[in-house]
Formats: structure tokens, sequence, C-alpha cells
């Protein structure tokens, strides 16, 4: 499986040069290996409520992070954090996935993190990639957690109004 040419993919068939790029739980990985691996391509990154750039999770805490998850297809999200966590990267490649704060400061795009004290990532995550990621901010969203869009639906879209202006994003949802 290789979800960073598949998102390039999608990007291609929808005609746009380039794109903000938004990634939760473990698409923020492969969202930033797509901005690693196509950084002309990504004019903002946000990582919502992502899954710790090393694999500090095991199976068991993955699970129990999955089983919040309310869509029919969770169980979808669930094959794609067990081959994260079997070292699996979102590229393709073997060997990325279990440790990729490495390449991080390689991502220049302006990065918008969010997190919310119900996420099962530790907060010390998305403060190490917002230490690792040079153009990086982190938000902390003080309801809400891993789905803040349920919890907490005007911070989180206030945060991304903000961060989004310049690409056209209205104040009201």
């Amino acid at each position: 499986m290789d979800d960073v040419a598949d998102l390039e993919s999608v990007r291609a068939a929808l005609g746009y040069d380039a794109w903000a790029v938004l990634g939760w739980g473990y698409g923020a990985a492969v969202a930033q290996f797509y901005a690693r691996a196509f950084p002309n391509r990504v004019t903002r990154l946000v990582l919502l409520a992502p899954m710790p750039q090393r694999a500090t999770w095991d199976a068991d805490t993955a699970e129990a992070a999955l089983s919040m998850d309310p869509r029919p297809d969770a169980a979808v999200d669930a094959t794609l954090a067990r081959a994260f966590l079997r070292n699996d990267g979102p590229d393709g490649r073997p060997g990325d996935a279990r440790d990729y704060r490495r390449f991080l400061p390689d991502i220049h795009t302006e990065t918008l993190i969010l997190w919310g004290p119900g996420d099962p990532a530790p907060l010390a995550a998305s403060q190490e990639a917002r230490d690792l990621l040079p153009n990086a901010r982190l938000v902390v969203l003080m309801a809400g957690g891993y789905m803040p869009w349920r919890h907490n639906m005007p911070a989180l879209h206030g945060a991304l109004c903000d961060f989004l202006a310049a690409q056209g994003c209205r104040a009201t949802p």
C-alpha cells in the first residue's frame, strides 16, 4: 500500500496545482510523508490528533483509539494502524513508520497541529512534532480530543480558519 502515491493521484485527478492537506490520526502520518515527498504540492499542512511520530503506541493503545471511531469503515483504519505499527510506512517502504522524527525537519510547509485532552496520543508527541517541524505551531483544543468536531466544533473551526485564512476559509461553519 502506498498512501502517499494515492494522495498525489487524488490531487492530480482534482486538477489542483497545490492544496492544503489535513490528516487525522494515521492520516496525519500520511500527510507528513506526503508533504515531505511533494513539498511544492502542499500549501499548508494540518495534523489533527496525530499519531505519535514513533512507535510509542502498542497494539492495544491503537485499538482503543480506533474503537472511538463511529464510522462503519473503522475496521479499515484499524488495518492501517496495524500496518503502521508493524513498520510499514505510509509511502509503502518498510522501516520509515516506526520512527520518522528524523524526516520532520525536512518538512518546511506551514503546519498546524491540533491536539485535545481526550486524544489517546500524548500531548508530548504533538509537542515533539511542533519542535521538529520548522514551521509548526500547536493549538490545544481544551474540549475534544481524537474527534474534536464532535465535542468542540467552534474551536476546531476557528483554529482551522485562522490557519487557512489566506486560502479563503470563511469564519462561519
